[in-house]
């Protein structure tokens, strides 16, 4: 995967609930307790932001940028041209697709759809 690339962006605070290990992954919420994990097609997750830091569980100082950011392009359900201005579904971490998992969480709106991935507005 390429480096998550940077197009605009704005930044909030949150907790960990778990360690995040790598920078440049899209980053949820978990809407039962209000901390910030990784994102994936789970019960209670809505995408926030994507992270340019390292985080160890229980930080209370985990910035979460929110922007737009290039993700990689699922192989089996890939986006298309003609999804630009469809919201895209997070298949793990650091992948979007266009069908959604059980849980369809949503990974933002699709701006742009390159040979680099998926331009996401979060």
């Amino acid at each position: 995967m390429a480096d998550t690339q940077q197009i605009l962006e704005g930044s909030c605070l949150l907790t960990t609930g778990e360690a995040i290990d790598e920078k440049g992954l899209m980053i949820a919420i978990n809407t039962g307790t209000g901390v910030a994990m990784k994102a994936s097609d789970a019960a209670s997750r809505r995408v926030v932001g994507m992270n340019k830091e390292v985080a160890l569980i229980g930080d209370t100082e985990f910035v979460v940028n929110r922007g737009i950011y290039v993700f990689d392009n699922d192989g089996t359900n890939p986006l298309a041209k003609d999804d630009i201005g469809n919201n895209c579904y997070v298949k793990d971490e650091k992948t979007v697709d266009k069908t959604g998992g059980a849980n369809l969480v949503v990974a933002g709106k699709v701006i742009d759809v390159t040979t680099e991935g998926v331009a996401v507005e979060i």
